[in-house]
């Protein structure tokens, strides 16, 4: 609650900040955008820099990262539901993609778009981001 983090590819961390404390987390290689989601135990997932398509976990409780999803093409957004499926904008591919984060055999699934950049309903064009409201629409 009242926690800003944000993600400092240029100097490879991430700062949390807290109630007036700053918390660095040091050694993270991030993706070029930088998407960040945080859970509600204090789980942050990233995209990894420099290998496209990794996600990667850091736990308050774990000194390392663990790799905990890849997709084809670097995440430009991500979120995580409730049950634990995490939803990736890959950019590159015009596509909302998804895999559950409880399996030992994920399978990905295309979530929103058709791969083909355009502005019919059906299709996204260079999707950046995912918001989900309160309703989790």
């Amino acid at each position: 609650e009242n926690t800003v983090y944000y993600g400092d590819r240029n100097n490879r961390q991430i700062l949390v900040w807290s109630q007036n404390n700053v918390t660095v987390l040091s050694n993270v290689s991030l993706s070029m955008y930088c998407p960040l989601f945080v859970t509600v135990n204090g789980d942050i997932y990233y995209a990894y820099g420099f290998q496209g398509g990794r996600v990667m976990r850091r736990s308050p409780s774990e000194s390392q990262p663990s790799q905990v999803a890849i997709f084809a093409n670097e995440c430009y957004g991500m979120f995580i539901d409730r049950d634990r499926t995490l939803y990736c904008s890959v950019n590159d591919e015009n596509r909302v993609v998804s895999t559950p984060l409880y399996s030992n055999d994920p399978v990905t699934s295309v979530r929103a778009g058709t791969g083909t950049s355009g502005s019919a309903v059906h299709q996204l064009s260079s999707p950046w981001g995912i918001f989900v409201d309160a309703d989790l629409n």
